[in-house]
């Protein structure tokens, strides 16, 4: 994809990886958490990210969509002739599974307990630098721009976990190792 694509959809790429970064790891960390089974954190984790990406893609091309009919509506018209909502949305989908991949693959190869450890050091990692990234088309100062992604995805994590924790002692769940 070249620079300008990327400025020009640098919205939905961002939303999409940041949204699947941080809903995917909250998810699965809550579910490790409060199940201590890995085959319920792959399984919701996968439906989780297919899921949403879908949704995420559909969402996004129907606000992309009534955006350009109102500029029609108003006489604004765009270049595009209206291929933007299906880019649009093709790239929040894609962004949104890429992204999932990386809170969920731990689970995939380790048992529970080191899966939480990397699925979040690795996610928070990826939205700094995600973050920290995007500032080659915004011009922020990248530690501030990966610092402020690394925030929203740390408050998100802990949030998954003490759900997690809550429900498991609420619904009498056992805990893997106690």
């Amino acid at each position: 994809m070249s620079h300008s694509a990327i400025r020009r959809y640098l919205q939905e790429i961002t939303f999409g990886l940041e949204d699947s970064f941080v809903s995917t790891v909250g998810a699965v960390t809550g579910m490790a958490v409060g199940s201590g089974s890995r085959e319920i954190v792959i399984l919701a984790g996968l439906v989780i990210v297919f899921v949403e990406a879908t949704s995420m893609a559909a969402g996004s091309y129907l606000s992309d969509r009534v955006k350009h009919d109102i500029e029609r509506a108003d006489g604004v018209g765009r270049r595009d002739g209206g291929h933007r909502p299906v880019m649009a949305g093709s790239i929040m989908g894609f962004s949104y599974l890429a992204a999932g991949v990386v809170p969920l693959a731990p689970y995939l190869f380790l048992p529970v307990a080191p899966a939480i450890v990397i699925s979040v050091l690795f996610t928070l990692l990826m939205l700094f630098f995600v973050g920290a990234w995007q500032t080659v088309f915004t011009k922020r100062v990248w530690y501030k721009s990966g610092g402020e992604m690394l925030a929203v995805g740390g408050a998100a994590i802990v949030l998954g976990f003490a759900i997690g924790r809550l429900a498991s002692m609420l619904l009498g769940i056992e805990m893997y190792g106690g």
